[in-house]
């Protein structure tokens, strides 16, 4: 999976471990538990499906098999709803 990034339309805010997300140009909300935010979070700062799942790993003490194939397949569902787009950007931290 190549890396991805958040759309220019696109707006977020994490709150109490959920992220609250907007797509301005097509006026949708759509509200993520912890495990989407993060997810989102790392992935919209382009970091890799291996780094998001490592994070994702860690803070839900999952094995790392099991949160790549929960991380492909939902920045697979984040892209097809135009959330997160191709990038060939540097990455930036994530939690």
């Amino acid at each position: 999976m190549s890396r991805l990034r958040q759309r220019s339309d696109v707006r977020y805010r994490q709150i109490d471990g959920e992220a609250v997300v907007l797509r301005q140009d097509a006026g949708e909300t759509l509200v993520l538990n912890e495990a989407g935010s993060l997810i989102l979070d790392c992935l919209a700062k382009g970091r890799s499906a291996a780094e998001t799942a490592s994070a994702l790993a860690a803070a839900f003490e999952i094995s790392e098999n099991e949160a790549l194939a929960d991380v492909e397949a939902f920045a697979a569902e984040l892209e097809a709803a135009g959330i997160l787009e191709n990038s060939s950007e540097g990455a930036a931290p994530c939690p």
